[in-house]
């Protein structure tokens, strides 16, 4: 039931993937940016998916500054963004550590997820938010991913206002990190 199950959620993320392309593509994907706080968000996020996603034994440490202020987003496809993240971080990273973090930085919350998995090469940084990039086999011996989802997330994130950016080294892991312009009154 547990393997039915994880392949039900990683099939229904591919499909919301192509569908969120076809929508950026024609304008129509739709953000819905309200007062919320990005700790909420990523706590959500993490039980929802977490135990679906994590195939490959890995421990999950969330490190988010206390009191954060809030955000100016839309709660949904934030999580979507880090949902994703977590994805990639899981399928690259066999017995490892996942690390989500969270602080304020200027006028900013700047969040993280960074993994101690394959890492990416250095050759392959420069590609890594384009559509369909070139394919890698994962930690796990097969990669599932569509080559859309980092695509997707630069996308959100720019629509918020906000910037992205990853740091990796091959064989020593990953870092993303994004940013959510603070919410003003």
């Amino acid at each position: 039931m547990a393997l039915i199950s994880s392949e039900e959620e990683r099939l229904s993320l591919m499909v919301g993937q192509i569908l969120d392309v076809t929508r950026m593509e024609e304008g129509r994907m739709v953000m819905e940016p309200v007062r919320c706080y990005v700790d909420e968000i990523i706590h959500t996020a993490v039980e929802t998916h977490y135990p679906i996603l994590n195939k490959n034994q890995n421990r999950l440490e969330i490190r988010i500054e206390s009191s954060l202020p809030a955000v100016h987003a839309d709660p949904g496809r934030i999580a979507q963004v880090v949902v994703n993240l977590i994805s990639n971080a899981v399928r690259f990273t066999t017995d490892g550590v996942i690390v989500i973090s969270a602080k304020k930085e200027h006028a900013s919350i700047l969040i993280c997820v960074s993994d101690t998995g394959a890492g990416i090469a250095a050759d392959r940084l420069p590609y890594i938010f384009e559509r369909y990039g070139k394919k890698r086999k994962s930690g796990g011996g097969q990669d599932t991913g569509t080559g859309l989802g980092l695509y997707i997330c630069k996308h959100i994130v720019e629509q918020h206002g906000g910037e992205i950016r990853i740091e990796s080294e091959e064989g020593h892991g990953t870092s993303v990190f994004f940013t959510l312009p603070l919410y003003k009154a």
